[in-house]
């Protein structure tokens, strides 16, 4: 049985080109970055109680990692440096690429943006959650 007959190059390339031209796959349109605040407002913040109440603009997502982006901008090599939350190998606050997020893989998954996350850093999944106590994160 040949597999290059049963699955040729071009019906994969047109499937992964149709799979990549999903929202989901559209890491950061520019609505989004339009939104995005730019790096150290958040992160240089006075963490006080309101903290919590910080909005993620965007999360990205694999199986085993999350990406909630807080701030971030366009630097003059064309990539976008982010500060946020990851949960991933360890679970902190941190700068992180775009490309970062765009290259990792698990398996043959590639991460994607929740189209339909509306949150803050309190939002996070109860396993996950940042619990910010007298401006202190636990």
């Amino acid at each position: 049985m040949d597999l290059n007959k049963m699955f040729p190059k071009e019906a994969e390339d047109a499937a992964l080109k149709e799979m990549l031209s999903h929202p989901a796959f559209r890491y950061l349109p520019p609505e989004i970055e339009k939104r995005l605040p730019k790096l150290g407002g958040v992160s240089r913040a006075d963490w006080g109680e309101s903290a919590a109440k910080l909005p993620i603009i965007v999360k990205y997502f694999l199986p085993n990692w999350r990406w909630y982006v807080l701030e971030g901008e366009r630097k003059p090599y064309g990539d976008i440096l982010f500060y946020g939350w990851v949960e991933g190998h360890a679970k902190e606050f941190g700068y992180f690429h775009l490309s970062d997020v765009t290259e990792c893989r698990v398996g043959t998954i590639r991460p994607e943006r929740d189209l339909y996350f509306v949150g803050y850093l309190d939002y996070c999944p109860k396993p996950f959650r940042v619990e910010i106590v007298k401006g202190k994160i636990k």
